[in-house]
């Protein structure tokens, strides 16, 4: 995963959790656990949020995973 912006902090947690269980420096490639899964993505700059919370299910995360 990238964003868009240069030099933030990309979280991110795949089993639906909030912020508060949110795991930092995302591996590259992510590895997604098979089954029912939530992926929930925010980003930060210098500890503050940018941007809004998405939530994706397997099936969307694959879209946007095969446009790149």
């Amino acid at each position: 995963m990238d964003s868009e912006v240069p030099g933030l902090d990309i979280f991110y947690t795949v089993d639906g959790a909030m912020q508060t269980f949110i795991h930092p420096n995302i591996p590259r490639p992510v590895e997604i656990p098979d089954g029912p899964v939530t992926v929930r993505v925010v980003t930060y700059r210098d500890g503050k949020q940018l941007g809004h919370l998405i939530t994706l299910n397997p099936e969307q995360l694959k879209k946007r995973a095969t446009k790149n």
